[in-house]
This record gives C-alpha cells, structure tokens and sequence, in this order.
C-alpha cells in the first residue's frame, strides 16, 4: 500500500529559535527563500535562567540563535508599536508594513487596506474588517475584497443587516454595495462573516486612486461600523 504523504515529522524546535521550551511562541512568520524567521515570544513566561526577552524577535533559521527585531536606528520595533506587558501579547506576526514599499513599483498599500480614524469621533466601531486586492489568473480581473466579521451590540447573533459601502473619499459619500440579511443558517461561523468584491477596472488599476470601504450592521435597535479601510488602486 502507498501513501500519499510522507510521514510528519517536526520541522523546527525552540531551540532551533535560541528560545526555551518552556517559553510560549505566539507568532511566527517564516521566509524558506532566505531562511530568516521573524517571531514573537510572550514577555509574561520569560526563560528559567533569564529575564523576559523582548517580544518581536528575528532569528537566521539554523542558527539557534535571535536577536532583537529594529530598525537600523532607532528603539526596538515593539518599543515602536507600543506593546506594553502582562496581556499585551503578539497573536500575528508579519514583516511587510501597510504604510511602507516592497521593493519595485507595487507599494503594501495597494496590496492590502490600511484602517482609517472612524468616521465620527463618537461612533461606535465593533466590527472587524479588513480589504485586500485579488487577481483572478481566470478572468484576468482584479479585485477589491472586504470582509468583515461580528454583530450590532450586545454583540450576540440577532436579527440584523450588515451593509458594505464604498467611497472615493474617507468621509463620502459612500455608495452601498451589498446588503446581507443576518442570520442565516448556511452561515453558521462565529460572527456571522460576509464579504462583498468589487471588480477594480482596467482604467483605473495602479492610477493610484484610493478607494474606501467601510461596513455597518444594524439591528432594530442598534448598530455599529468598522474603521473605513483604505486600499490603494
């Protein structure tokens, strides 16, 4: 008898990382073109013979060794971005930035949507949201995708609508572009996902243009938006 697979076997240890069994890895990006690693250690379960390491960690894979993720000047990047201790942990780890350039032409931001501040300062952002551009080899057409995912407060399932709409401008005017009645029973995940896709034509693909995308949800007594989301075409 065949078997389709290879047997599993483990493909990296924490040693591997220069890190303790012990420690609790939350995040781990992995580039096997260039063998480097990028990780995250959580700062509250420091090694048994040290104190804690910072969380954002770098690493050549096979050295079993890590250093502290920085750039060539300046404090570590989690002093940059903020993190604090105790809870204030890392869960996804990458290192392209949505607000820098890859090298050639094509900036992150006209890959993947970077949030905006919310539309009023007072209004209610519960939903998680997030836009990403997708060529389809098929078709030969591109994309904007938005997904969003969660519900008007209290925050349980309840008899709503979520709305996506879409602007040329942060502030509008938005133009509705899919209504989803919620919820329904052929969409039994958590936070009852929807998504809408917007065909990104020809003429204005890489013009630079930025589009918005922003959603809603609503329920008879309530409601509640995401933070507008800008991709670049």
């Amino acid at each position: 008898m065949t078997s389709t697979w290879s047997p599993v076997a483990v493909a990296y240890t924490a040693p591997d990382f220069g890190i303790d069994p012990s420690e609790d890895l939350d995040a781990l990006a992995l580039d096997l073109v260039r063998g480097f690693a990028l990780f995250s250690v959580d700062p509250a379960l420091p090694p048994p013979a040290g104190p804690a390491r910072d969380p954002i960690l770098f690493t050549l894979l096979g050295s079993a060794t890590n250093v502290v993720y920085r750039l060539p000047v300046g404090p570590p990047i989690s002093v940059e971005v903020g993190l604090g201790l105790g809870p204030d942990d890392i869960d996804g780890i990458c290192s392209l930035d949505p607000g820098g350039v890859l090298p050639g032409p094509f900036g992150v931001d006209r890959l993947l949507a970077t949030p905006e501040p919310p539309l009023l300062p007072t209004a209610p952002v519960d939903l998680a949201a997030s836009a990403w551009r997708r060529f389809d080899p098929v078709s030969q057409q591109e994309f904007a995708v938005t997904w969003m995912t969660g519900w008007p407060p209290p925050g349980n399932p309840q008899p709503s609508l979520a709305v996506s709409a879409g602007a040329l401008s942060p502030f509008g005017p938005y133009v509705v572009l899919d209504v989803f009645v919620r919820p329904q029973p052929t969409n039994p995940f958590q936070g009852h996902p929807e998504h809408t896709e917007l065909v990104i034509p020809p003429s204005i693909s890489l013009s630079g243009q930025p589009l918005f995308l922003l959603w809603g949800a609503l329920s008879p007594n309530t409601f509640t938006t995401s933070l507008p989301l800008r991709l670049t075409l």
